[in-house]
């Protein structure tokens, strides 16, 4: 039986060789940096395979993709290995789920690659203690980061709002979907509103009329 297994083995040799291969020249396509730089991170995708139980093309194809959308290969490694550990960690989280959840949040909250940890630490630390997951979490973010960012509120803020919210409701989507109108309404951020498809029918056309209208009423 071991003897006719060792050319299913060599095969999957193989084909793992090629489609680390593949991987890396993916990588070098998006890549601006120099074969000898790209020749050194795949020392460390290969230790994050390691560390974090993954293959080494799949490491290299998350780098790849951070890579397209503008970030240094030093930021994109830290952003790959970002994106694994919060699939790890997190409750129902996929890798596709973790790489768009981070990328909505690092984009609504204008925080840098060097940030992406301390995301991930507010993250966990609030689907470890409180009645909302990893995944519930992530997915209201997806849909509010950028308007509650907008609206002056920081990551732990929104969090704890959403945590609050979604005691009650149990829907994080609906959750993050109500706190994106909110703060647009709050904003008078009309055009927005326009785009989103939702009603605007005796809404201010600005802060500043919206103030007029409210003093006016007091």
């Amino acid at each position: 039986g071991a003897l006719q297994r060792i050319p299913q083995v060599i095969g999957n040799m193989a084909n793992a060789v090629v489609e680390v291969d593949s991987a890396m020249t993916e990588l070098r396509k998006v890549s601006e940096e120099s074969d000898n730089q790209i020749t050194q991170y795949f020392g460390h995708a290969t230790d994050s395979a390691k560390k974090y139980g993954i293959e080494i093309n799949k490491a290299i194809n998350n780098t790849a993709d951070w890579k397209r959308l503008g970030y240094s290969l030093d930021d994109a490694s830290k952003l790959s290995d970002a994106t694994t550990l919060l699939q790890r960690v997190g409750d129902n989280m996929t890798q596709e789920s973790s790489s768009q959840g981070l990328i909505s949040i690092l984009k609504g909250f204008n925080y840098k690659a060097k940030d992406v940890n301390s995301i991930i630490d507010v993250i966990n630390q609030v689907a470890n203690t409180e009645p909302i997951d990893t995944s519930g979490i992530v997915s209201a973010l997806q849909r509010s980061a950028s308007s509650l960012s907008a609206a002056g509120n920081d990551l732990n803020q929104s969090v704890a709002m959403i945590t609050a919210a979604n005691s009650v409701v149990q829907d994080p989507d609906s959750v993050g979907t109500a706190f994106k109108t909110m703060t647009m309404r709050i904003r008078a951020a009309k055009t927005e509103l326009e785009d989103a498809g939702l009603d605007t029918d005796g809404m201010a056309e600005s802060t500043a009329k919206l103030r007029e209208e409210m003093l006016a009423l007091s």
